[in-house]
C-alpha cells in the first residue's frame, strides 16, 4: 500500500528546506546526489533533468593504486555518459567523479602511487589531454574529484590531493580540478584526515547514516565537522532509503534537522545517497504527493515573501506551481542584478539560493569607441570576488549589454568587432595589455543582449557570431553563453532577430 502523502519523498522535503527556512535566514544550500550505483536509476541526463540537484557525483572509480584502474557504474553503459555530462553542465549542474567506494581493490601505498593516480585522473577525466591516456567519457571534462575512501589505511591521499590541485595553477580564470570528500560521520575520519588537512578539499559530504551512534548524536558530530573546516562547505548526508539507519522522516528533517544545521556559516546543503532510492520513492508516491508538494512549496514561497524581494519569490512560485505538478517539467530562475544600489550585493543575491543564473546590467554605452558600465552606484571593488563566489556555488554570471538608455548602437561590422574585442579582453578570457578589467581576473560566463532600441542596420549578428567562435578559444569546460532578453511581442525587432 502506498505511503500517505505526508510521508513521501525525503528529497522533496529537502528542497522545501533549501528554499524555505534556510533562505529566510540567508543561509541556503544545494543538493548533491550520488549516481551510478544501480542501473535502474535511469541515466545521468535524466537525473539532471529532474531540476532537483545542483551537483551530481558519478560513483565509483573503484580500482586504483597498483597500476590498474577500473570504473564501476553498476552496468550503466559508458557510451553516452560524456554527452550526459555536457548536458548536466549546460544546466549549471557540476559533475564530479568519486573514487573509492565500498570495495577492497583500491589503495595508495606509496607517494608515487598517489602521484600516478592524480596524473591519471587529470588526463583521463579532467582538463588534461594526452594522446596515450584513454578518456572513458570522451573529450568532456568533469568538474572535480570526490574522495569516498571507506576501506583500507589512510595511505597517501594527501599527496594525491596536492598533486591534483597543483594542476590548477596553470589556469587563471577557473579551477578545473576541484575536490570534495565524502566522509563517515564520526569526526575525525582517519582515512581522510591527512587529505582534509591539506586545505584543498572545498566540499565535504558527511554521511550521517549507516551508524547507530550518528543517528543518535548527529548534532554533536555536525558541530565538530563544521568547526574543524570553516573554509570548506559541509553537506549533511542523508539516505533516501527508509531501510537505512539514519533515514529521517521528511517532517523531522524539516522541523528538527535543517533549522539546526543551517545555522553553521559553512553549511553548504544536502547530500542524497543515492539516486536509485530517491527515484523509487519519487515513482511510488508521485500521484499522492503532487498536490501536497505544490501546496507546501507555495506556502514556503509565501512565507519567504516577507523576507525577500517580490520578483525572486514570484519566480520561485512559478517554478514550484502547476507546471511542476502537471508534467514534472521544472526550470531555472534567472535574476537581473545591478539596477538599484539598495538591492544588496551580487554575493548576497547568490547566497539566497533562489537563483540559478544572475545577469549583471548594463554595459549601456558602446559602438562609437567609448564604453560605459552602469551598475546603479554599486562599487566595482569586490564584484570580482562576488562573481567567483557565485560561480563557486554553481551560479553562472552574465553581463547584459544595452538597456533603456540611448548611448549604444552597432552601426557597422567594425563596430561589432570592436565591441567583441572590448568584451573579450575586459570581461572574459582575453588578456590584451593595456585593457582595463573592471572585475579583475574574474571571468564572466556569458553575454546577454537587452536591446531596447536600435535599427535594422545594427550588426548584433556579427557580435553574436564572433562571441560564439571564441568559445573554442575560451578553453574546454568554460563555454561563453549567449542569451537575449527580447520584448514579449513576436517576432522580435529586426536588429535582434538577425542576432
Amino acid at each position: 500500500m502506498a505511503r500517505p502523502a505526508a510521508s513521501v519523498l525525503a528529497l522533496a522535503a529537502v528542497l522545501f528546506l533549501v528554499v524555505g527556512p534556510a533562505s529566510a535566514t540567508g543561509n541556503t544550500g544545494q543538493v548533491t546526489v550520488f549516481w551510478g550505483r544501480n542501473k535502474a536509476e535511469g541515466s545521468l541526463r535524466e537525473a539532471c533533468d529532474t531540476g532537483t540537484y545542483t551537483f551530481a557525483v558519478i560513483s565509483f572509480l573503484s580500482v586504483f593504486g597498483h597500476g590498474k584502474t577500473s570504473l564501476d557504474l553498476s552496468g550503466h553503459p559508458i557510451a553516452g555518459i560524456g554527452d550526459d555530462v555536457k548536458h548536466c553542465q549546460s544546466k549549471s549542474i557540476m559533475v564530479f567523479l568519486s573514487i573509492g567506494g565500498f570495495g577492497h581493490q583500491y589503495s595508495l601505498p606509496t607517494a608515487q602511487a598517489a602521484t600516478d593516480l592524480a596524473d591519471y585522473l587529470w588526463f583521463a577525466y579532467l582538463a588534461g589531454h594526452r594522446a596515450d591516456v584513454h578518456r572513458p567519457f570522451g573529450e568532456v571534462e568533469l568538474d572535480g574529484i570526490d574522495l569516498f575512501i571507506d576501506q583500507g589505511p589512510a595511505d597517501h591521499y594527501d599527496v594525491m590531493a596536492m598533486r591534483l590541485w597543483s594542476y590548477n595553477k596553470q589556469f587563471r580564470a577557473r579551477v578545473p580540478a576541484q575536490m570534495s570528500a565524502t566522509t563517515r560521520c564520526r569526526y575525525p575520519d582517519r582515512r581522510l584526515e591527512r587529505a582534509l588537512a591539506t586545505g584543498v578539499i572545498t566540499r565535504i559530504n558527511v554521511r550521517f547514516y549507516g551508524d547507530d551512534y550518528c543517528a543518535a548524536y548527529w548534532q554533536k558530530e555536525w558541530d565538530k565537522w563544521t568547526a574543524a573546516f570553516p573554509g570548506s562547505g559541509i553537506y549533511f548526508g542523508l539516505p533516501a532509503s527508509e531501510q537505512t539507519v539514519g533515514y529521517v522522516h521528511p517532517k523531522n528533517l524539516y522541523y528538527g534537522v535543517i533549522p539546526v544545521v543551517q545555522k553553521a556559516a559553512n553549511y553548504a546543503g544536502i547530500m542524497i545517497w543515492d539516486r536509485r532510492f530517491e527515484l523509487v520513492l519519487r515513482t511510488t508516491d508521485q500521484a499522492a504527493s503532487d498536490r501536497s508538494r505544490v501546496v507546501a512549496r507555495n506556502q514556503l514561497a509565501m512565507a519567504a515573501l516577507a523576507s525577500w524581494r517580490a520578483a525572486s519569490v514570484l519566480a520561485l512560485i512559478c517554478l514550484a506551481g502547476p507546471a511542476a505538478a502537471a508534467g514534472n517539467k521544472t526550470g531555472q530562475v534567472t535574476v537581473f542584478w545591478g539596477r538599484n544600489k539598495d538591492e544588496g550585493t551580487l554575493r548576497e543575491a547568490c547566497d539566497t539560493g533562489l537563483y540559478t543564473m544572475v545577469i549583471m546590467s548594463f554595459l549601456d554605452v558602446y559602438g562609437h569607441g567609448r564604453y560605459h558600465l552602469d551598475l546603479s552606484g554599486h562599487p566595482l571593488a569586490g564584484i570580482g570576488d562576488d562573481i567567483k563566489h557565485c560561480q563557486y556555488k554553481g551560479v553562472p554570471v552574465s553581463l547584459s549589454i544595452g538597456g533603456f538608455g540611448t548611448g549604444y548602437s552597432l552601426p557597422s561590422k567594425q563596430a561589432a568587432l570592436d565591441l567583441f574585442e572590448h568584451l573579450w579582453n575586459s570581461y572574459f578570457g582575453g588578456n590584451k595589455p593595456g585593457v582595463h578589467r573592471p572585475f579583475g581576473d574574474a571571468w564572466l560566463d556569458g553575454v546577454d543582449l537587452f536591446l531596447e532600441h536600435g535599427t535594422a542596420a545594427d550588426r548584433y549578428d556579427v557580435l553574436a557570431l564572433e562571441l560564439a567562435k571564441h568559445n573554442i578559444r575560451g578553453g574546454p569546460g568554460k563555454p561563453l553563453h549567449l542569451t537575449a532578453t527580447p520584448r514579449c511581442t513576436f517576432p522580435p525587432a529586426a536588429y535582434l532577430k538577425r542576432a
